[in-house]
């Protein structure tokens, strides 16, 4: 079976002609690199994104796309500092989200 695509794609286009519209979608490692770039990418396309990350001080310099991407796609967009599985913050954000 061959691929639609290969190491040059973009997460623009794997989701290209995709409506995330009503969609929540958890990203953890949003602050940088791959989660970034999916954050930035699943919010132009509709999805409310819930960003994890641990160094909230690199999130709020490297995240501006992404709130910015949202804004303009009319996503929701939610920045959870310090995500591990079972704490009460990571609960509590889940939960309101």
């Amino acid at each position: 079976m061959k691929s639609l695509f290969n190491e040059e794609s973009t997460t623009d286009d794997v989701l290209k002609g995709i409506n995330l519209e009503g969609k929540r979608v958890l990203i953890t490692g949003a602050s940088g690199g791959i989660g970034l770039e999916t954050a930035r990418s699943m919010a132009a396309h509709g999805a409310d994104i819930l960003c994890a990350v641990r160094d909230m001080g690199k999130a709020r310099n490297t995240m501006q796309v992404v709130r910015d991407t949202a804004l303009m796609s009319g996503s929701c967009y939610w920045l959870v500092n310090g995500w591990r599985a079972g704490t009460t913050t990571g609960s509590a954000a889940a939960r309101s989200a």
